[in-house]
Formats: C-alpha cells, structure tokens, sequence
C-alpha cells in the first residue's frame, strides 16, 4: 500500500460528504435553494444589523464568533465538532478533526492541506484551488485556501482553514455560492479568522 494510498484511505470518507452537503443542507428542512446568490446589497443591510456572539464547539476545543444570523445545525456533517448554518447569506460552516497517527509522519500541514484541497476537487466541475496561504490564528499554526467549483451547475467556493497542534489537523471550512463568497469576503474572512483554541483536559480515554 502507497503512501497516496493511505493518505487518502485517512480522508476520503469525510471529505467527500462534504460535497453534497451545500445542496442537500438547502433542501434539508430548509426549503429550496434560490436560483442565484442573494443580493450583495441586501447582505450589506443585513450586516449592519447584526452583533457578534461566540459558538463552542461540543467538545469545548475552539469557538468561533459569527454573527447572530448564524445557528448551530448539527445535522450538517455527522463528525463536525462544530456546525453552523445561516440562512440569510445561504452560508454553512464546519470544522473536523483528524487524528495525526494515521497519517504518516512524513505528512506536513503543507502536504495535509494540499491533499484536502486536490481530494474536493476530484468531484467538482471546472475546479479551481487558490494558492495555500501560511496563517497564525490564535495560538495554532495554520494554512488558508480557497476551492471553488460547480456542483449540479450552481458554483460554490469552499474556504478552508487548516490548523494542527501535537495530536490533530483540524478544519474549518465555510462555503456559500461564489458571488456571496467574493462579494462579502470580508465578513467571511472575519469569522474563520475569529476562531480561539481553548485547552481541554483528556479524559479517561485519552481523548
């Protein structure tokens, strides 16, 4: 078995959910999604009513302040420590973790987060991934990048923040329809750059 092999063996599972969770989240007691991204101008007004609140994740690992138009969802991703879904911007955010024993240790950050990116890509129509970008957020080291694409025609771009401490890899990944992404990049920058590690005693199991 090849190193390929293994890494992706590690992240294909949950990677790979993720791709139909934009589409499948909309229609998820949500109601259907709009034919196209909702007004930039009608966000804009929407942002200046809003305040700022802290999301725990359930494990009480990191948080993250988004505003008050975004709510906890669980049912988003089954293995998310944290997931949030708005839906005035129609904009989702979720964050895993993979443990670092099973990968191999010759596994960056940098080969990490190129693998997330390239792996999302595969089931994406006329895929595009930023260059990764080098990040401290809060106390951990981290990557950011970009991966857009056309799911069923409607394009999508994935933000992804990639972190790592002694034991994990963890991501936090929002998506919306494109335009929303690049018209409000700011508002979403805000957010995943908001995120605090908080240190957490094992329990019995180690974990």
């Amino acid at each position: 078995m090849t190193i390929k092999h293994i890494r992706n063996q590690a992240v294909v599972a949950g990677l790979l959910a993720l791709l139909l969770v934009f589409l499948t989240a909309c229609g998820n007691n949500r109601g259907e999604p709009p034919d196209s991204p909702l007004n930039p101008e009608g966000l804009q007004e929407e942002k200046e009513t809003e305040t700022y609140r802290e999301f725990m994740s359930s494990s009480g690992k990191l948080s993250i302040a988004a505003t008050d138009l975004w709510e906890e969802d669980q049912t988003l991703h089954e293995e998310s420590d944290l997931s949030l879904y708005n839906e005035a911007y129609q904009s989702y955010l979720i964050t895993l973790a993979d443990d670092r024993e099973r990968f191999p240790e010759e596994l960056d950050l940098d080969s990490y987060s190129e693998l997330i990116g390239t792996t999302v890509m595969k089931d994406l129509a006329e895929p595009r991934m930023t260059e990764i970008e080098t990040v401290k957020i809060d106390s951990l080291g981290g990557r950011r990048f970009q991966v857009e694409g056309n799911i069923d025609g409607v394009s999508v771009t994935y933000a992804f923040l990639i972190l790592e401490n002694e034991k994990e890899y963890i991501q936090v990944i929002l998506w919306s329809f494109t335009e929303n992404m690049e018209n409000n990049a700011a508002y979403y920058d805000k957010i995943i750059e908001s995120l605090e590690w908080h240190e957490v005693e094992n329990d019995e199991n180690g974990n």
